[in-house]
């Protein structure tokens, strides 16, 4: 503010002193006008000593001075008259005598010291102070038009970018003025709510209002913790109730604004709607405790509960566990498909549901296994009665699409719960009954022994062996000649692992296979196994016919799924020097179903290198006509369970007989295995297959002896073998 002590200018008044009040007086008035109301805000401000006959400024704003080109000082003690060339004596009187009753406007054509000049709106007003001496002052408001002018336009501009920000905004923004508790809302949080839009500020309960009875008082207070500068930024999810009368989850975040005192004045914001994110949320939460096919509680659950249920037996409430395993799943998976597997699986968990209590444990472990944790067990015989009911439950038929299929259920039970530690001690030994009781046959029940784990612990030692093997290259490989059920040729060999125990002596692939691919040693067995035959089919001799024999060689699911396979693949045989037609490489069907589209964008790439592919023990997976046109496979391998000589052997011949058509059909070759007689050559040679192997030929045999079977007269007799 400029100095208002008298001036020269003040010599007029009887009394300095009174003068220099009155202009400070009127001075904060003036300004105070500037602040309330709007449309003088951008103003300049001068403060003029007016008479009929003068008009001495004695006060003027930085704005005013640049009005008129000057310095505010140099301002002081000039008539106002002068900068308004068009302003007559007689005017001026008019105007002075009009802005002592009431404000007056006018427009004015204002001169700058450049000599240019500018059009403003002037308003004259009375300022509310006594006058001294004759005089009267007077607020002298210049509002510059063509500034105003470009201010409305970029204020308007700013109007509509808002809107349109705000229209494309998926949250609703809102302004809480905390002085008025009035909140302004947009369109969007109208929508949001089913709301009409709300035009004007509405009182701030039209947004509390709708806020969840259980979440109000946590909003209230994230609310006073901003206000009270505790969080820089409010936060807060909770439900608003939607038009329709469902809630609606919802997240706030805003800011408040506060005045020079540090009042808070202004609270903005925007609400999100997430419940579209909480309902997935509440979907996951039930998805991870829960099996999707079943609706049972799955591993994740079952692990939690089993943890409750120990500390509860630790202080002394018993319970039990049960677990189930359907008999002959695979099978009705096999012969109905997986939709009726499924139905299966889904009935099987209505009916063990209904033989239990509401707060025993029904979960899913994985494929056709069920666990079930019965509260409050104390003895076998309570244990019994229930495993008991569920047997005879599950061996009823079950009307699926139709189909009358039945089943039955193995059972392994564990009690004596107290004395476990961990839930998966608790799964070990349930799962070491149901094995025992599989091995009983099908509907049969063994309660867990401490005895059992000796047969798990040979089975971790015989592990630990064939890890040993491995390293120690105590492996080898057998092969087993395949055989032209046309002419007897030799066409090739399967390479088959085989392991000499150095204690135990012979262990069978039946045992040590599942167990490497358990274990994850198939991994290194089969990069062994895969280098071994290239290396030793690429020191066989031509046969006499100058073809030379190739070889087959069995790759596992978890060895096909590792990235690069096909790399190593064509790097084996870049070292051992093999023509890549030599190698047949076989797969099961169900590892193909398994990964459908990634084993076929790999099995694409191996026949680019050259490497045949073959389908194992087609037939007793669930590989559909679609699926073998869509995999790029030479060979399907029959299992050999279809020549088995049981009272099945009708219908496994008519399965044969159905393959070997389809083969034809889509121009695969067909090799038949467990061919162990000649009747079996003949009637698979009338069928029309195109090869076999199996004892009739030969058994598996090492490396070492494949030179006799190799010569001319090991080629007549395998020949003879199938005309005997």
């Amino acid at each position: 503010m400029n100095d208002l002590e008298p001036t020269a200018a003040d010599r007029p008044f009887a009394d300095a002193a009174s003068a220099a009040g009155a202009r400070a007086d009127a001075l904060a008035w003036a300004q105070s006008r500037q602040v309330d109301a709007g449309e003088l805000r951008a103003s300049g401000l001068l403060l003029i000593e007016a008479a009929p006959d003068s008009a001495t400024v004695v006060w003027a704003d930085a704005l005013a001075a640049r009005v008129v080109g000057s310095r505010t000082f140099d301002l002081i003690g000039q008539d106002f008259r002068y900068f308004d060339p068009h302003l007559t004596a007689g005017s001026w009187r008019e105007r002075y005598e009009a802005a002592l009753t009431e404000p007056i406007e006018y427009r004015a054509s204002l001169s700058h010291t450049s000599g240019a000049s500018r059009l403003f709106d002037v308003r004259l007003e009375p300022c509310p102070v006594p006058p001294v001496a004759g005089w009267r002052l007077l607020a002298v408001f210049l509002v510059d038009r063509q500034q105003s002018g470009e201010l409305e336009r970029e204020l308007e501009l700013l109007r509509r970018r808002w809107e349109l920000v705000a229209g494309a905004a998926r949250d609703g923004l809102w302004w809480w003025d905390l002085q008025r508790d009035e909140v302004a809302f947009s369109a969007r949080w109208c929508a949001m709510l089913g709301l009409p839009e709300i035009s004007v500020r509405a009182p701030a309960e039209a947004w509390l209002g709708r806020v969840h009875p259980a979440d109000r008082e946590g909003l209230q207070q994230a609310i006073d913790e901003h206000l009270r500068g505790h969080v820089p930024v409010l936060l807060h999810e909770h439900r608003l109730e939607h038009e329709n009368g469902t809630w609606r989850w919802c997240i706030v975040r805003a800011m408040v604004e506060c005045d020079a005192d540090g009042a808070p004045t202004l609270l903005a914001g925007s609400t999100s709607d997430v419940t579209h994110r909480r309902n997935a949320e509440e979907r996951l939460r039930y998805e991870a405790f829960h099996d999707p096919l079943t609706g049972l509680a799955n591993r994740a659950w079952l692990l939690h509960r089993l943890h409750e249920a120990l500390e509860g037996a630790r202080k002394g409430t018993p319970f039990a566990v049960m677990l189930f395993g359907l008999d002959g799943f695979k099978l009705v998976n096999d012969s109905f498909g997986p939709s009726i597997g499924d139905m299966l699986l889904r009935s099987s968990a209505t009916r063990l549901l209904r033989n239990v209590r509401a707060g025993d444990t029904v979960a899913r472990l994985a494929g056709d296994e069920f666990l079930i944790i019965l509260d409050q067990i104390a003895d076998l015989d309570e244990a019994e009665v229930v495993a008991e009911r569920i047997q005879r439950d599950l061996l009823r038929s079950f009307d699926l699409r139709g189909y009358a299929v039945f089943t039955s259920a193995s059972l392994g039970l564990v009690l004596q719960t107290a004395t476990y530690v961990e839930p998966e001690e608790l799964l070990r030994d349930a799962n070491i009954a149901l094995v025992r009781a599989k091995r009983l046959g099908r509907g049969k029940r063994k309660v867990f022994d401490a005895s059992m784990r000796h047969e798990t612990v040979r089975r971790l030692m015989l592990e630990t062996d064939l890890r040993r093997a491995v390293e120690r290259s105590e492996l080898t490989l057998h092969y087993q000649p395949v055989v032209s059920l046309v002419d007897g040729r030799l066409l090739g060999f399967e390479a088959l692992a085989r392991w000499q125990h150095t204690k135990q002596g012979p262990i069978s692939p039946a045992e040590f296979i599942p167990l490497a691919e358990e274990s994850g040693l198939i991994l290194n067995i089969g990069k062994w196994a895969l280098m071994s035959a290239c290396e030793e089919a690429a020191l066989w001799p031509a046969l006499p016919s100058g073809v030379e024999p190739w070889v087959a060689v069995n790759v596992s699911g978890r060895q096909l799924m590792q990235p690069g396979f096909a790399d190593d693949v064509a790097e084996v045989l870049r070292m051992t020097s093999l023509a890549p037609s030599r190698l047949h490489l076989e797969i099961t069907e169900s590892v193909l179903m398994e990964n459908a589209e990634f084993v076929r964008e790999l099995l694409m790439t191996l026949r680019g290198l050259g490497v045949q592919l073959s389908i194992d023990d087609f037939g007793t997976g669930y590989s559909s006509l679609a699926a073998l046109r869509r995999f790029p496979i030479q060979t399907l391998k029959i299992d050999r369970a279809f020549l088995a000589k049981d009272a099945n052997q009708h219908e496994s011949w008519a399965i044969v007989e159905a393959i070997n058509s389809l083969a034809c059909v889509l121009g695969k070759e067909v090799v038949v295995e467990g061919v162990e007689d000649a009747d079996d050559a003949r009637r698979l040679r009338q069928i029309g297959c195109h090869a076999g192997q199996g004892y009739l030929f030969a058994r598996p045999v090492a490396f070492e002896l494949l030179g006799p079977m190799m010569s001319p007269e090991g080629l007549a007799a395998l020949s003879r073998r199938l005309e005997a």
